[in-house]
């Protein structure tokens, strides 16, 4: 092997590196909406997720929970996700349970059919109320209101 040989492998391993980076750090962009009486977080996302730009949402968006206190409902929008693994899809589960312990909900807004269905084979009794596919964010938030929002105990006098 000459130089130039061992110049273009480490121009390969330097560029696979550089995409693995890319891959794993998703742009993220948090909105905070009150949308039927709740208090909404927005999360948008510029990419796929693969195992490890999951954790980076996980771990993102239970921070910015922790930073705008008493949210109701977090909703990721899922319209520029093409492609999720099951480690993503265990993740919105282990998620969904994070934020319960801050009395807050997880909707998943706007994702393909294939990545739904993919969510659904895997744990359906618990995406079937997660999942919302409308068009229009205050209408999905309307209806997953109507359907599955459960109060707060101390709501109630």
């Amino acid at each position: 092997m000459t130089y130039s040989d061992y110049g273009i492998l480490v121009g390969i391993g330097v560029n696979c590196c550089f995409l693995l980076y890319l891959m794993s750090t998703p742009r993220l962009t948090v909105e905070r909406l009150q949308i039927s009486e709740l208090r909404v977080l927005l999360i948008g996302i510029d990419q796929s997720l693969a195992f490890s730009a999951v954790e980076r949402l996980r771990d993102w968006t239970l921070k910015q929970v922790e930073r705008y206190d008493g949210i109701d409902l977090v909703v990721i929008d899922g319209f520029n996700v093409h492609f999720i693994d099951m480690t993503t899809a265990k993740t919105f589960v282990e998620m969904a349970q994070d934020l319960q312990m801050h009395q807050t909900r997880l909707m998943l807004w706007r994702f393909e059919a294939d990545i739904a269905y993919a969510m659904l084979r895997m744990r359906k009794e618990l995406f079937l109320p997660m999942l919302r596919a409308d068009a229009q964010l205050p209408a999905a938030i309307s209806r997953w209101k109507h359907l599955h929002y459960l109060p707060s105990d101390d709501s109630h006098p």
